[in-house]
């Protein structure tokens, strides 16, 4: 899903100059492995290069902290998944 988006993405934006920013759902995902970090970063950075703010909503603490961990800056964090969707999850 996430690498069909990033492909996607660059003819997007050289499409639609006006486009300012992105936003982008992950309620639809159980978690993040390396393949869906990797699109994202890609992601990020083509949206990056054409001045697009790029921003993933719908996470969860978990797939924010692994997220994070390879390397996407806490900044392209919009908002997560409700509490109530992941429960067991700790912050700590």
């Amino acid at each position: 899903m996430l690498d069909h988006f990033c492909v996607s993405l660059g003819t997007l934006v050289r499409e639609w100059p006006e486009l300012r920013e992105v936003r982008v759902g992950l309620e639809a995902l159980d978690a993040l492995d390396d393949a869906s970090i990797a699109s994202l970063m890609g992601a990020i950075q083509v949206a990056s290069s054409a001045q697009v703010a790029f921003c993933v909503d719908g996470y969860s603490v978990g797939m924010a902290r692994l997220a994070m961990a390879g390397g996407i800056d806490a900044k392209h964090l919009g908002t997560p998944r409700p509490a109530s969707a992941y429960p067991r999850e700790l912050l700590h």
